[in-house]
């Protein structure tokens, strides 16, 4: 009788639950979608809004840091201010924001890379012309010799290496920093902000595996999303993501 009772509390809550969400995105879409409605009438209706050729759309406040913090949202907050211009005529898209590339320095690229970066710098913004385009400066890349550089400014060594082909991208770099013992990275490996325990994927071990071959003395892997995590943590969610699998 108990066991009866116990799934049926659950299967009220559930639907209660599945019920009150479901309620809440209709309230959320209805309240949105009257000002969007509102905003269309004060511009003059739809017809008025297609005739537009370009616009740029300005917004400043603060936004929430999601993936990189473990701070409660609410208490977690930093500035934001972004400028977007769109020349719809000439398909043209920009977002101005402040300390863009100013030209005039090495870029360290992977072989790979070099013809994507030169094709953005020779882009023209005719709306709102950016700073490169008002003093044109030549873009001068470094490309990775051997998969490897190192930068030094006598006190902190950092060297960029190229991990090579992967589940994820043909071309990767990781910045690893020997005296500190850390290795930063993006999309390699991923943890939740709140702290759990990071899965792994094929792109995990991929990375795993070239951290072992290279042998690099790696205490933290600090990543572009998530949270630090080190190369035991690493191991373990690589290996359980296989274990799961076989």
């Amino acid at each position: 009788m108990k066991r009866i009772l116990f799934f049926l509390t659950l299967a009220f809550v559930l639907l209660h639950s599945t019920s009150s969400a479901q309620t809440m995105t209709e309230e959320s879409y209805i309240k949105a979608r009257e000002a969007l409605d509102r905003s269309v009438a004060a511009y003059g209706g739809t017809t008025k809004l297609r005739s537009i050729q370009s616009f740029t759309l300005k917004a400043a406040g603060d936004t929430v840091q999601r993936h990189q913090s473990r701070k409660t949202f609410a208490f977690d907050r930093t500035p934001y201010q972004i400028d977007v211009v769109a020349d719809l005529k000439n398909s043209r898209f920009s977002q101005v924001v402040q300390g863009g590339y100013p030209g005039g320095f090495k870029i360290p690229q992977p072989p790979g890379e070099k013809s994507f970066f030169e094709r953005v710098v020779q882009g023209q913004f005719t709306v709102d012309p950016d700073a490169l385009m008002l003093n044109p400066q030549p873009l001068k890349i470094e490309v990775l010799e051997g998969g490897r550089r190192i930068l030094s400014d006598g006190t902190t060594t950092v060297e960029i290496h190229d991990i090579g082909p992967g589940p994820h991208t043909e071309e990767m770099l990781v910045a690893y920093l020997p005296n500190e013992q850390i290795i930063f990275q993006g999309d390699l490996l991923n943890r939740p902000s709140n702290g759990d325990y990071p899965i792994a994927n094929e792109t995990s071990a991929h990375f795993a595996k070239w951290l072992e071959s290279k042998k690099l003395s790696v205490r933290k892997i600090i990543p572009v999303h998530g949270t630090v995590t080190t190369m035991d943590e690493m191991r373990k969610a690589v290996a359980d993501m296989q274990r799961a699998q076989n």
